[in-house]
């Protein structure tokens, strides 16, 4: 036949209920059209099959019925090279192709299936085998790719539903982040929420810096390099998106942007909407893509939703973090400048600041050397949180201190600050212990106005002063405060806390109290029993609420080391000389003692270099001490400086505390407005001499 001619080759007949397959074949050369007509045959077996040849492309592609598969020469008559393939998948996209031609070109091979070919045969090697299973694979595979895409049609259209239907509950959750803040803003989940409100995989919460400082990222989602430390680059679309007072769409970033958030940091496209609260600019929310055309104005108006429930939480977050600097500050200050020094025992004090939230508040403590000689001491906790409490606190305190020094006895002291807290309103309310030990440190008496009763430590173990609590002062004018005696034997230490240390939601507050006196156990230095308890009950320092804690001991725990040094590097190796000693005549073996002198060096070093900078500290006396306990088997060294670090050095000293921390099993610091301390204990491996 001719090249126009089209002809139909029935192939045996099908099983019942089977469906025929059709195959196209566009194949000029009528021998070669046959053999293949025939290798068909034999590949199918009884299979019914249609094969449908056409000598030129022009007929093939007009062709209307369905065709299961197309075999195709790239040299017709009318057509020639990759021009095919393409002519046959324009007319008939859902069609597979397999390319059957003579020409051996691994190069063109590699072109046809790059154009959409499901299979690349050469007319000489192929047999019936090959061809049939090429054409059932063509098959299938075409088959497999129509059922994915609709696949991915039909979840596509799904997840835009879901999108849809989940908007609120999205746009809730933001709202919830912007809500729960309890004084401290987690930004990045902040930021999580609000891009997971348009699907966005990257963006940033920036804010305005302050008193002119430059904007900066507050929170960073998949800008891969930009962080939050990144410096941002105001110009092109960046400075746009720094301005917008109004939602921002920019649909195609230019390559030539220099901006932060542009090609460099792999943005393509963005929508940005500005943080505003009370009519005040706090910076902006964007949401970025690595495609372009990724956002529309619909994404923007819900971005800005989000938007404005993030300036809310912001301008929230930061009025809290003010108000708590403020009384964290007043707290500080108002606290006593250090405790006396002892001639019969010795004194050790801690106080840790809320580590967030809104619970800095009236915390305190006091020591205070009566006009008798005798010892007074006062814990005591303040009801509220806020500038406010911490004011209360320093008026009572002080009030406290006046009537002590009258040399009244506990419970005249606490009914004349109990009329005080009435005067000063309703809200003025208070728990405390106060307690006056007599000159030799053997016995004493104290009121427990509604306060944790304080601790015993004797060879007995660590106990209660039991004594019948009284109501808190400022809670009532008919109020009346018993008073407890009490007596000490020489290396007893008697323990006062505020509620901060024991009291843990979810956890029974007398389990904690038991825990506390646990951890307590036998007598040891007053600096000891102040990291025993701290170790055990808040060992990742304060949570929702202060903690004071206030030891006195009667006597200096067998053994002690405490040495006093001029902050100079010559001075380094007689403390090091003196605490070698130490530690040998405690049964320190040369490895221990080499790593522990290492670790106090480290210590010392940085007193040295940091702490006693001529322009922070001046009409400072540059010196150190260095402190030795043994508790049990366990060697703790406290290393004091009475100089002020600048913030930079005490953020940064990374490889000198990482050092510390692998000589040493635990390394604490605690800075203060009067100067530093670190602790550090590293267990004995044999039992100290």
């Amino acid at each position: 036949m001719d090249d126009e001619t089209t002809e139909q080759t029935p192939i045996g007949p099908a099983p019942e209920g089977a469906t025929a397959l059709r195959v196209m074949l566009i194949e000029d050369d009528r021998s070669y059209a046959w053999l293949v007509e025939e290798m068909l045959v034999d590949a199918f077996g009884g299979d019914e099959m249609e094969v449908v040849t056409f000598g030129a492309l022009a007929p093939a592609i007009e062709e209307t019925r369905v065709i299961d598969c197309a075999l195709v020469d790239l040299s017709l008559p009318d057509a020639s090279g990759l021009g095919v393939i393409d002519a046959v998948m324009s007319a008939m996209p859902e069609v597979p192709v397999v390319v059957l031609t003579g020409a051996e070109d691994e190069e063109l091979a590699l072109h046809a299936v790059e154009r959409g070919a499901q299979d690349y045969l050469v007319k000489r090697r192929v047999d019936p085998e090959v061809l049939g299973r090429s054409v059932r694979y063509a098959i299938e595979r075409k088959r497999v790719e129509a059922q994915r895409a609709e696949l991915l049609r039909a979840r596509a259209a799904r997840a835009e539903a879901e999108a849809l239907s989940g908007m609120l509950g999205r746009l809730q959750e933001v709202a919830d982040a912007a809500i729960a803040v309890q004084g401290t803003l987690d930004r990045d989940e902040l930021l999580e929420r609000s891009l997971a409100l348009i699907d966005a995989d990257a963006g940033a919460m920036i804010v305005e810096g302050s008193g002119g400082a430059q904007p900066r990222f507050a929170a960073v989602r998949g800008l891969e390099p930009v962080a939050r430390s990144t410096r941002i680059e105001d110009s092109g679309v960046t400075g746009a998106v720094l301005a917008a007072h109004e939602p921002l769409v920019v649909p195609a970033i230019p390559d030539a942007d220099t901006g932060t958030l542009g090609p460099r940091s792999r943005v393509r496209s963005l929508v940005a909407v500005p943080l505003e609260a009370d009519g005040r600019r706090l910076g902006v929310l964007v949401a970025t893509s690595r495609l372009p055309e990724r956002f529309s104005r619909e994404q923007a108006r819900l971005l800005a939703l989000a938007g404005e429930r993030c300036g809310r939480a912001l301008a929230n977050a930061g009025a809290y973090e003010r108000e708590r600097r403020t009384a964290a500050a007043l707290q500080t200050g108002l606290l006593p400048q250090g405790v006396p020094n002892l001639a019969h025992g010795q004194l050790a004090v801690r106080y840790l600041p809320a580590s967030g939230g809104p619970a800095v508040g009236g915390d305190w403590y006091d020591a205070i050397v009566l006009p008798d000689g005798q010892l007074g001491l006062a814990i005591g906790d303040v009801t509220g949180h806020g500038a406010e409490a911490a004011v209360l606190m320093g008026q009572l305190r002080t009030a406290l201190r006046a009537y002590a020094l009258e040399g009244s006895p506990p419970a005249i002291v606490v009914s004349q600050l109990n009329a005080l807290a009435l005067s000063l309103g309703d809200d003025a309310m208070a728990t405390l212990i106060y307690a006056v030990v007599d000159a030799t440190l053997t016995s004493g008496a104290f009121v427990s106005a509604g306060h944790p009763p304080p601790i015993r430590v004797s060879p007995r173990g660590a106990e209660q002063l039991a004594s019948r609590s009284s109501p808190p002062v400022g809670a009532s004018g008919v109020s009346t405060f018993e008073e407890r005696s009490f007596s000490l034997e020489a290396g007893d230490a008697l323990c006062f806390y505020s509620d901060g240390l024991v009291e843990e939601r979810g956890v029974d507050f007398p389990e904690r109290e038991r825990a506390l006196l646990d951890a307590l156990g036998m007598p040891a230095a007053a600096e000891v029993l102040c990291e025993r308890a701290l170790a055990a009950l808040r060992p990742r320092g304060a949570a929702d609420d202060d903690v004071a804690l206030l030891v006195l001991q009667t006597s200096e725990s067998r053994g002690g080391l405490n040495t006093t040094h001029l902050a100079n590097p010559e001075e380094l190796s007689r403390a090091r000389a003196e605490l070698r000693g130490w530690l040998e005549a405690n049964g320190a073996d040369d490895v221990e003692v080499s790593e522990i002198l290492l670790a106090a060096n480290e210590a010392c070093m940085n007193v040295i270099e940091h702490a006693y900078d001529a322009e922070r500290n001046r009409g400072r006396d540059g010196h150190f001490t260095v402190e030795g306990h043994l508790d049990g088997q366990t060697v703790v060294l406290i290393v004091r400086d009475a100089g002020r670090w600048s913030e930079v050095r005490a953020r940064g000293r990374g490889r000198g505390l990482k050092l510390m921390e692998a000589m040493m099993d635990a390394v604490q610091l605690s800075f203060s407005s009067e100067g530093t301390i670190v602790v550090l204990r590293r267990k004995l491996a044999a039992e100290a001499a």
